[in-house]
């Protein structure tokens, strides 16, 4: 596997991880924040964003961590 291709794959399940974590946010916040194991901050952090914005999030933090 090309490594473009991997970080495509990567980029697609954490997308898909943040949606489901912004509607586990947006039902229950108290027992997402338990079970995802985040803070408050973040918490509030994807309940406001918008899916695009989720979708660019991962490669945001992780070239800004690097």
């Amino acid at each position: 596997m090309n490594t473009a291709l991997m970080h495509e794959e990567i980029n697609e399940a954490n997308f898909t991880y943040l949606l489901l974590a912004r509607q586990m946010i947006l039902e229950d916040r108290v027992a997402a924040i338990h079970c995802l194991g985040i803070t408050e901050e973040m918490a509030e952090l994807v309940a406001k964003s918008n899916p695009e914005h989720l979708c660019r999030m991962p490669t945001e933090l992780c070239y800004s961590n690097g």
